[in-house]
């Protein structure tokens, strides 16, 4: 599978030069789709829309999502503290 048919499928996010899939990003951060929902601010449908690849983040949210990714706690702060 290439990157851009890993991409097609599921949204993978750039993490240590590898692609990481978001719902391993959120499984390894034990946070449910709401919980990441809520923190972006974004609804349900449009997490499970991105984890089954029928969306794609816009790209300030993908690059929330490799910030999650690479420092989830400093991410989260700021994201709450923005809120």
């Amino acid at each position: 599978m290439t990157k851009s048919d890993a991409v097609k499928t599921v949204c993978h996010i750039k993490y240590d030069h590898e692609l990481t899939s978001l719902p391993e990003i959120r499984h390894r951060l034990l946070m449910t789709q709401k919980q990441l929902a809520d923190l972006f601010g974004v609804t349900v449908d449009t997490v499970q829309a991105w984890e089954n690849g029928r969306k794609n983040p816009s790209g300030t949210s993908k690059k929330l999502l490799e910030m999650l990714a690479l420092d989830p706690k400093t991410t989260i702060r700021l994201l709450r503290k923005a809120a």
